[in-house]
């Protein structure tokens, strides 16, 4: 176990901290006495960034800090806390700050998605083959989608790799892959000598494809990046001028009107940042849920805090946003390197949120198939009860089977079904009704076509227009009220009749009680 310094920040910190361990109140503590230490030391405030990845969490650690000064009834900190000293905020709130301080002309008018994106680039490769006649050009087995999305990835590639020799490109590749090796040497020395991805790609398929499932993936799904296939655009010299037209024109749009992705500014700051010199301008990094940060927010962090003391909180085994580019080896890497420069290491494993037997399941479960799991320590007492099953068949019919076995005597409202992919819910909803159990199934992107759906957006329309009859109705009609028919047929004559809206006949009606509260 590494040593932990009293004095707080004075060199890079890094603290591991599994599920419901508290590491929000650590990081707010750590802040606040980061804070009283250095101000004691130098006779003035620290500069310190704070950052987080969503804006809900951004602002929960700035109302945590406001308590945290009321609690010490310290007025000092409560003022820091409100001050420009203190920047709060998400990665890409203060990567904007930062584009917008090398370059205010490039500053994005407006963030937006990347299917917004995608379909501004689609309109526009469709418009450049039909002004060029490019249409042969789009033959097997590239067609215009296949197309499309290698030039946005090509594009980000040159944006994001500008200065990068492909040796260089590769060897981080290669570092990727021997991350995921887990400590066997033979495979690690098998992989180390490859020269190139195709030589990896071949030792791959040498593998136990069940022992290495994520090594594997990993290798397959990068193989369709666009540094890989480099063979097919000196090929294509065709395919090579509609990426150029393309690239051009979509390029001028994006600039023009403002519109970037937060991976477009994550690209732009980088290729700003080698060109302009870089003012650390703070003390103290501080980096929560850092096991979600991507390569180019790394190596913005690398850049822009290279004079700063760090201090990383996480958990690689809560790394969610994959789907962005986030990659937990970056913290194993942070968390390696701190510990073999004999820096600040603390572990944080005792569990607040969750009861004895959940923990306890957590760990027989994470610890079998996670060599470097940490082992949690329950704080709270058992709680009802939980039981565990595991099926070796692949199907997932025998699972079926299980749960309906244990549910089968319960109350339907008492019963919550989850699953990570929706065919296997829909398996079990028609399995649920075979055997004459009532259930509900929310899920996919059907979810809003539901009854229950469909109701609540009509009372929100309603309660946003009260003369909005139609979705009025539907609110009578719905299980909650249950009017009949020949009562709503009564209603609407009433409306006739009197000139009063439908809403002015029926709110006197004593079952709307609680529909006439929400209005």
């Amino acid at each position: 176990m590494q040593r932990v310094h009293n004095l707080h920040l004075s060199q890079d910190t890094i603290v591991r901290a599994t599920a419901g361990a508290g590491k929000t109140t650590k990081l707010i503590e750590d802040v606040f006495k980061t804070y009283q230490t250095h101000k004691f030391e130098f006779g003035k405030p620290p500069r310190i960034l704070l950052t987080t990845f969503t804006v809900k969490a951004a602002n929960e650690l700035s109302e945590r800090l406001f308590s945290k000064a009321i609690k010490e009834k310290d007025e000092e900190f409560l003022n820091y806390s409100l001050s420009a000293y203190l920047e709060i905020g998400t990665m890409h709130s203060i990567f904007s700050s930062l584009l917008n301080q090398l370059d205010p002309e490039l500053s994005p008018k407006t963030y937006v998605s990347q299917s917004y994106k995608l379909n501004c680039a689609k309109g526009i490769l469709t418009k450049v083959i039909e002004e060029k006649q490019m249409h042969s050009v789009l033959s097997e087995p590239y067609d215009f989608n296949e197309t499309l999305k290698f030039f946005l990835d090509l594009q980000r590639h040159s944006q994001t790799y500008e200065t990068s020799s492909k040796e260089e490109i590769f060897e981080d590749f290669k570092d990727q892959v021997l991350n995921l090796v887990h400590g066997d040497m033979e495979v690690s020395n098998s992989l180390n000598s490859c020269k190139s991805f195709d030589d990896i790609q071949n030792s791959a398929s040498a593998l136990d494809a069940k022992e290495y499932k994520d090594l594997i993936k990993f290798i397959t799904k990068e193989g369709n990046k666009s540094y890989f296939i480099d063979a097919f655009y000196e090929r294509n010299k065709e395919i090579k001028k509609l990426y150029e037209s393309w690239e051009e024109r979509f390029s001028a749009f994006i600039k023009e009107k403002g519109l970037y992705t937060l991976e477009d500014m994550e690209s732009l700051i980088l290729n700003l940042s080698k060109e302009k010199k870089i003012e650390s301008r703070w003390d103290y990094c501080f980096f929560d849920e850092y096991q979600d940060t991507s390569p180019e927010q790394k190596d913005l962090i690398d850049r822009f805090c290279f004079n700063s003391i760090k201090y990383f909180v996480g958990d690689p085994f809560q790394s969610i946003y994959f789907f962005r580019g986030a990659r937990k080896e970056i913290f194993d890497k942070e968390f390696n390197r701190i510990k073999e420069e004999d820096l600040t290491v603390e572990y944080k494993t005792t569990s607040y949120r969750s009861a004895k037997n959940i923990v306890n399941f957590v760990n027989a479960v994470s610890m079998k198939m996670f060599s470097d799991f940490d082992e949690m320590t329950p704080n709270k007492e058992e709680n009802g009860s939980v039981k565990v099953a595991f099926f070796e068949d692949k199907s997932i019919d025998e699972e079926i089977n299980f749960l309906i076995e244990q549910i089968k005597d319960l109350e339907p409202k008492e019963v919550l079904i989850l699953s990570k992919h929706t065919k296997n819910l829909s398996k079990a909803f028609k399995a649920l009704k075979e055997n004459n159990m009532p259930a509900l199934p929310l899920y996919g992107s059907g979810v809003t076509d539901h009854l229950q759906s469909f109701e609540i957006v009509s009372l929100l329309k309603f309660l946003a227009d009260k003369n909005n009859n139609e979705s009025l109705l539907t609110i009578l009609f719905s299980n909650v009220f249950n009017f009949t028919d020949t009562e709503v047929a009564g209603f609407l004559v009433n409306v006739e009749k009197s000139n009063l809206s439908l809403w002015e006949v029926v709110s006197n009606d004593e079952r709307l009680v609680l529909l006439k509260n929400l209005v």
